[in-house]
């Protein structure tokens, strides 16, 4: 139904303006926006309210809260995002492998992930097991995921093997090649390692 505000000459749908109070989360009586403003209390925009807001009204995770603004200065110690896990992002350096059977540690695969090697026979390399290459994540959980490669600079072959709880999956024989595999935590205790090239 279309009626016409004749104070503004404007014709107005009642439908949509019904439906639209009726989508708001909040009344404004909840929001103060039904009170005149004033010097300390100052109108508030519905969509800069749902930016800091959720549907009850209360701050979002991540968001400070009011107790922790005091005179307009926020304690960052305050801010708290423990319900967000993220995941750090690592710079990666360069491992060169000793030309010996090695172990490759948690520590290596997820901090460094870059493996050289000039074997002068064939080699044998092998991961570290499942529950130290999970404690090496951040924040590790079932899903996550990262990458390492080994690069083989002589002819010959340079064997991955698998340490306790290690899955490997694919080619894990390198000859004056590189290759890359992708570590995916498959349970609290296993990870399977994939040739990825």
């Amino acid at each position: 139904m279309t009626v016409t505000n004749l104070a503004l000459a404007q014709q107005i749908n009642l439908a949509t303006v019904l439906n639209t109070k009726l989508e708001a989360p909040l009344l404004q009586s909840e929001m103060e926006l039904d009170v005149a403003a004033t010097a300390t209390k100052k109108a508030v925009r519905w969509d800069e309210f749902t930016v800091k807001h959720d549907n009850a009204g209360n701050f979002k995770v991540g968001i400070v809260a009011t107790a922790d603004v005091a005179n307009l200065a926020v304690t960052t110690a305050k801010i708290s995002d423990a319900a967000v896990t993220q995941r750090k992002i690592k710079t990666k350096a360069v491992v060169a492998l000793a030309d010996t059977a090695t172990i490759l540690t948690g520590a290596q695969l997820i901090d460094s992930g870059i493996f050289t090697a000039v074997p002068t026979v064939a080699r044998t390399q092998t991961t570290d097991t499942a529950a130290n290459i999970i404690a090496a994540m951040p924040g590790a959980a079932t899903g996550m995921w990262s990458d390492f490669s080994i690069s083989v600079t002589a002819a010959f072959d340079e064997t991955l093997v698998s340490g306790t709880g290690v899955t490997l999956v694919g080619k894990m024989v390198l000859n004056d090649r590189s290759g890359t595999f992708k570590i995916l935590v498959t349970s609290g205790t296993t990870v399977t390692i994939y040739r990825q090239d």
